[in-house]
């Protein structure tokens, strides 16, 4: 099945794409902000705001990790799973396939069980 492919637009007025494909529930993906991203343009989404099962990574030399640690119990209190990963920083997160899709993939799998 070919992913089919819609488009809404935010509160401001940009267009965003994302594609269906396949059976189960929703996945939101967010590889980071980028540039030109704030928390005052971006709303923090609250872990008891998600109503899908959310698989949270962060590596072990990123700077916000003490904010996601912190939270560590309310979040897997709500069924989330955090994982961290050793000696990543934010770019690796989001750069080191080799290390990062494994767990991934074990969880999409889990989830589609």
């Amino acid at each position: 099945m070919e992913p089919l492919t819609r488009f809404v637009a935010s509160s401001d007025g940009t267009r965003i794409a994302y594609d269906i494909q396949g059976h189960g529930p929703a996945l939101i993906l967010l590889p980071g902000l980028g540039r030109g991203f704030s928390r005052r343009t971006w709303p923090i989404v609250e872990p008891q705001e998600a109503h899908c099962p959310m698989f949270i990574y962060f590596g072990s030399n990123n700077s916000s990790l003490g904010r996601v640690l912190e939270r560590r119990v309310e979040v897997q209190a709500l069924g989330m799973h955090l994982h961290v990963f050793d000696g990543l920083n934010h770019l690796q997160e989001l750069t080191g396939i080799d290390t990062v899709l494994p767990p991934v993939l074990a969880f999409l799998k889990a989830q589609s069980g």
